[in-house]
């Protein structure tokens, strides 16, 4: 019954005009279609690097590094479900001749971009670059088409989710791709919210290969799995929390339009560098500080709204606070296995779509509990430009 519950919703969401906030998933679920289809592309790639990643399997080896984009470097950069051993790569130099630069890019043709990949070749080592287009450079790199608009082409770009997306289907398949060729597993971050998470992560600190060792995966396997249930995610959301976004966007316009303030508190990794690719005096929302709600009887006033988008629940007694200063409260979380998304309190209580745990892919066997490739980065990332659509929209 459920299934077929679920299966009419799709139906009936599908066959209405798209709210502004499905629009965007609508152009999100594209690049998903366009990044399946060039896993070919992924799997070579991966292979190429896991050859230089583990070609000294017992020594100190080479490195892999994140760079360019920042939202696109903390990412990637001690992520739940993300690999151990990838460290931020702060200037070029420290790249040696061997080693792995992924490098994220908004643009992909900005001189930025190109300088940064041919000091990294220059060096050596095999730079990787994730962006919307191919960067105008003769330097030797590879490049994964993240099939989105930069925000220089559209006023809700889709750049910063699907870099994120295309770096962590290649991330599959260069963990499985190493798994392959080593016979062994490089370790992997666990959420520090699920049950001794942060010992798990502190107990493999500093290590190059986990204690434990999965069953390698055949090429392509991970990331085709990987963007197919990140798919189900945006299909659920588009489905199921079309209302509640357009209600929230009305909301916002309407305390906007009223003199008041739409405050906006975000936690994640590459989440709060999405603000600053809106153009000055664009952005509908203001920045509240720190990610716990001390700030708000301080600076948030009656009729204002707050918008607070996270992971599984909102950090500290952010409903109590927001109601206790005659204000409004939008959730963007993903819930816990006690308390569901819709019971977080909120006056309008939006459900993210990623399970607990914030991982995809279970590597086998089941009972080492390893598992790896988060999806709250993309659907957070989008979530916020889901939520500028719907905003914008109300207001005209």
């Amino acid at each position: 019954m459920l299934v077929l519950m679920l299966a009419l919703t799709l139906a009936a969401s599908a066959s209405a005009e798209p709210t502004a906030a499905q629009a965007y998933l609508d152009r999100m679920l594209a690049a998903n279609a366009a990044a399946v289809a060039e896993l070919d592309r992924y799997v070579a790639y991966a292979e190429s690097a896991a050859a230089l990643l583990v070609r000294d399997p017992d020594g100190p080896g080479a490195s892999l590094w994140l760079a360019g984009d920042n939202g696109f470097v903390l990412e990637g950069f001690n992520r739940a479900g993300g690999l151990m051993i990838a460290k931020r790569l702060k200037a070029p130099e420290d790249a040696a001749a061997g080693d792995v630069v992924l490098i994220g890019s908004l643009y992909g043709d900005d001189a930025e971009t190109a300088v940064l990949v041919s000091s990294v070749a220059e060096r050596g080592a095999l730079a990787i670059v994730f962006a919307p287009r191919s960067a105008k450079t003769d330097a030797k790199f590879l490049f994964l088409d993240a099939h989105a608009d930069s925000p220089v082409e559209s006023a809700l770009p889709t750049a910063s989710p699907a870099i994120a997306q295309s770096l962590w289907t290649f991330t599959g398949e260069l963990v499985t791709a190493m798994m392959r060729q080593s016979g062994r597993t490089p370790p992997l971050f666990v959420s520090v919210h699920v049950p001794n998470g942060r010992e798990r992560n502190a107990d493999r600190k500093g290590m190059r290969w986990d204690p434990q060792n999965a069953e390698p995966m055949p090429a392509g396997l991970a990331g085709r799995r990987y963007l197919a249930r990140l798919a189900n995610s945006m299909r659920m959301l588009r489905a199921t929390q079309a209302d509640e976004f357009a209600d929230a966007g009305d909301r916002a316009a309407d305390v906007r339009a009223r003199g008041g303030t739409v405050w906006l508190s975000v936690l994640g990794h590459m989440l709060p560098d999405q603000p600053a690719q809106v153009p000055e005096g664009e952005m509908p929302f203001t920045m509240l500080p720190g990610r716990e709600p001390d700030r708000v009887p301080e600076l948030v006033k009656p009729g204002d709204l707050v918008i607070y988008v996270g992971y599984y629940e909102p950090f500290g007694t952010w409903a109590q606070t927001v109601h206790e200063a005659d204000a409004q409260l939008v959730t963007v979380v993903s819930g816990t296995p006690e308390t569901p998304a819709s019971a977080m309190g909120a006056d309008i209580n939006i459900c993210g779509c990623w399970p607990w745990g914030d991982v995809l892919i279970a590597l086998a066997p089941s009972d080492l509990d390893l598992a790896m490739l988060p999806p709250s980065g993309v659907v957070q990332s989008a979530a916020f430009w889901m939520l500028l659509a719907e905003t914008r929209h109300s207001a005209l």
